[in-house]
């Protein structure tokens, strides 16, 4: 089974769009246990509670930020990571967007796009995107 239909898989098991994909990418950062990865993306399904960014595209976005490399070293260190971050995940923000045509959870599911459907593309992309940091 892939990270993709594991990620679906587990929306199945009733866990938010933003659970499904954390703990479908689990294999990038395994010494995380997958109680507290439920417990870390549990209040950002549904788009953060309130329809705004698509809480499939958070859970992706957490598990970047887990899996990349973050040098705390000096202050200097910490803006250079979080610049290098923040690129990534602008670049992962567009593809979604030039895929869904939003980023947000309200328009997304007006009718357009099933839980499932972006659970899949995000995990898909968050995957890529981990193994292109890698």
């Amino acid at each position: 089974m892939n990270l993709s239909q594991k990620s679906v898989e587990l929306h199945g098991k009733n866990y938010n769009c933003a659970q499904c994909v954390l703990k479908a990418c689990r294999e990038f950062y395994p010494e995380i246990s997958e109680e507290i990865l439920a417990k870390i993306a549990s209040g950002f399904g549904g788009g953060v509670c309130c329809g705004e960014i698509c809480g499939a595209l958070t859970g992706g976005v957490m598990a970047v930020g887990l899996s990349a490399e973050f040098d705390e070293s000096s202050a200097e260190s910490i803006l250079s990571s979080k610049n290098e971050i923040k690129e990534i995940i602008k670049n992962m923000n567009e593809t979604f967007k030039n895929n869904f045509g939003s980023l947000l959870c309200s328009e997304l599911k007006d009718g357009k796009h099933s839980c499932n459907e972006l659970i899949s593309y995000a995990t898909e992309l968050t995957e890529k995107t981990i193994r292109n940091i890698k």
